[in-house]
C-alpha cells in the first residue's frame, strides 16, 4: 500500500521526526508506474480514509531502482533514504529474467 500524497506517505514512515537514539532505518520510497490496470489499484474511493489517496501494488510487480538518495542526521543514529522506482515494463522483466538463466 502506498499513497499518492508524499504528506501523506512522510506521515506514515515519520520521515520528519528525529529521535537522538533512534537507529531505524526510514526508506520512503516513490513509484513511477505505467500499467495501472495490471499492477496497481487506486483505492481512494472506496477507502474510509479518501484523504490517504492510496493505491495497492500488486504483488511481485518488478521495479527498477532508478536513484537513492541517503540522509544522515547529525548527532543522532537516524538515518533517511528516498528511493525512487520505475515499474518495468514486460519486455525488460523476460530480458531480465533470461539474462540471469543464461538464456539470451
Amino acid at each position: 500500500s502506498t499513497s499518492t500524497s508524499l504528506a501523506v506517505a512522510k506521515r506514515f514512515s515519520d520521515w520528519d521526526t528525529s529521535c537522538p537514539n533512534d537507529n531505524h532505518i526510514r526508506i520512503l520510497c516513490k513509484y513511477h508506474l505505467h500499467n495501472h490496470r495490471r499492477t496497481a489499484l487506486n483505492i481512494r474511493a472506496v477507502s474510509s480514509k479518501e484523504d490517504e489517496e492510496e493505491i495497492l501494488i500488486y504483488p511481485y510487480v518488478p521495479f527498477r531502482i532508478v536513484s537513492y538518495t541517503r540522509t544522515d542526521t547529525a548527532g543522532t543514529l537516524a538515518k533517511w533514504f528516498e528511493v525512487e522506482l520505475e515499474e518495468m515494463d514486460d519486455q525488460e522483466e523476460m530480458h531480465s529474467f533470461t539474462d540471469k538463466q543464461g538464456l539470451v
